[in-house]
């Protein structure tokens, strides 16, 4: 069973399909491993890439928002995304 869901290649994000955690390995087509630097709930999304403050978040391949600070890789980012 998938555990997260990648919608698009270019999305810079990835969505929680389960309840994830801290230290878990993902493995992301055309990325590589990620390890999540913090506990992802289900139905939130993490980044696949480190992202600087005012760096936009894409999800379906388009600009849904942008982070108002700088976020690791592996962070959830629903917190800090405007």
């Amino acid at each position: 069973m998938a555990t997260f869901l990648r919608i698009n290649g270019a999305d810079n994000v990835a969505v929680a399909l389960t309840a994830l955690h801290a230290g878990d390995r993902l493995t992301v087509e055309g990325i590589g491993e990620i390890v999540l630097a913090e506990d992802i709930p289900a139905g939130h999304k993490f980044s696949l890439e480190s992202l600087a403050s005012g760096t936009d978040v894409i999800k379906y391949g388009f600009p849904i928002c942008h982070v108002t600070r700088d976020v690791a890789k592996g962070c959830l980012i629903d917190h800090n995304c405007i």
